[in-house]
Protein backbone atom coordinates (compact mmCIF):
# COMPACT_ATOMS: atom_id res chain seq x y z
CA UNK A 1 0.00 0.00 0.00
CA UNK A 2 2.87 2.20 0.91
CA UNK A 3 4.14 1.44 -2.80
CA UNK A 4 0.53 3.03 -4.33
CA UNK A 5 -0.30 -1.04 -5.08
CA UNK A 6 -4.05 -2.27 -5.14
CA UNK A 7 -5.05 -4.57 -2.41
CA UNK A 8 -7.74 -6.14 -2.67
CA UNK A 9 -9.45 -9.42 -1.11
CA UNK A 10 -11.63 -11.83 -1.37
CA UNK A 11 -14.28 -12.85 2.08
CA UNK A 12 -17.19 -15.34 2.58
CA UNK A 13 -18.74 -16.31 5.35
CA UNK A 14 -18.41 -19.86 6.37
CA UNK A 15 -21.48 -20.16 7.65
CA UNK A 16 -23.09 -19.78 4.68
CA UNK A 17 -21.14 -22.98 2.89
CA UNK A 18 -22.33 -24.93 5.78
CA UNK A 19 -25.88 -24.39 4.46
CA UNK A 20 -24.77 -25.08 0.95
CA UNK A 21 -23.99 -28.88 1.69
CA UNK A 22 -26.07 -31.15 -0.45
CA UNK A 23 -27.18 -33.95 1.75
CA UNK A 24 -27.24 -36.62 -1.32
CA UNK A 25 -23.42 -35.87 -2.42
CA UNK A 26 -22.19 -35.88 1.01
CA UNK A 27 -24.08 -38.98 2.27
CA UNK A 28 -22.62 -40.81 -0.76
CA UNK A 29 -19.12 -39.94 -0.51
CA UNK A 30 -19.32 -40.85 3.34
CA UNK A 31 -20.48 -44.08 2.12
CA UNK A 32 -17.85 -44.55 -0.94
CA UNK A 33 -15.38 -43.99 2.03
CA UNK A 34 -17.21 -47.02 4.04
CA UNK A 35 -19.67 -45.68 6.63
CA UNK A 36 -22.28 -47.72 5.69
CA UNK A 37 -24.76 -49.58 8.18
CA UNK A 38 -26.39 -48.64 11.42
CA UNK A 39 -23.42 -45.71 11.57
CA UNK A 40 -24.57 -44.61 8.15
CA UNK A 41 -28.14 -44.37 8.93
CA UNK A 42 -27.17 -42.73 12.10
CA UNK A 43 -25.69 -39.81 9.97
CA UNK A 44 -28.58 -39.93 7.46
CA UNK A 45 -31.02 -39.46 10.08
CA UNK A 46 -29.61 -36.73 11.47
CA UNK A 47 -29.09 -34.77 8.18
CA UNK A 48 -32.78 -35.64 7.37
CA UNK A 49 -36.15 -34.53 7.83
CA UNK A 50 -35.32 -31.39 9.74
CA UNK A 51 -37.42 -28.51 9.57
CA UNK A 52 -36.94 -24.47 10.33
CA UNK A 53 -38.75 -21.56 11.02
CA UNK A 54 -37.86 -17.75 11.92
CA UNK A 55 -38.96 -16.15 14.43
CA UNK A 56 -38.92 -12.43 15.31
CA UNK A 57 -37.64 -11.02 18.34
CA UNK A 58 -39.69 -10.39 21.53
CA UNK A 59 -42.64 -11.90 19.27
CA UNK A 60 -44.86 -14.67 18.49
CA UNK A 61 -44.80 -14.25 14.87
CA UNK A 62 -43.32 -16.86 13.33
CA UNK A 63 -42.46 -17.78 9.42
CA UNK A 64 -43.90 -21.08 7.96
CA UNK A 65 -41.75 -23.97 8.96
CA UNK A 66 -39.59 -25.70 6.02
CA UNK A 67 -38.20 -28.90 5.49
CA UNK A 68 -34.18 -28.39 5.12
CA UNK A 69 -32.88 -29.95 1.93
CA UNK A 70 -28.97 -29.07 2.38
CA UNK A 71 -26.85 -27.84 5.12
CA UNK A 72 -25.67 -29.20 7.83
CA UNK A 73 -26.32 -27.93 11.37
CA UNK A 74 -24.29 -25.06 12.77
CA UNK A 75 -24.26 -26.17 16.09
CA UNK A 76 -22.51 -29.55 15.71
CA UNK A 77 -19.01 -30.31 16.52
CA UNK A 78 -19.37 -32.94 13.32
CA UNK A 79 -20.41 -30.02 10.85
CA UNK A 80 -17.03 -28.92 9.75
CA UNK A 81 -16.44 -33.03 8.88
CA UNK A 82 -19.06 -33.12 7.06
CA UNK A 83 -18.19 -29.99 5.66
CA UNK A 84 -15.07 -31.27 4.63
CA UNK A 85 -16.42 -34.40 3.15
CA UNK A 86 -18.44 -32.27 0.06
Amino acid sequence: MSNKHTVGGILYVLSNAFDSVNHRILLAKLEHYGIRGTFGALIKSYLTEKYKTVALKNTVIYSNWELLKHGVPKVSILSPLFFNYT
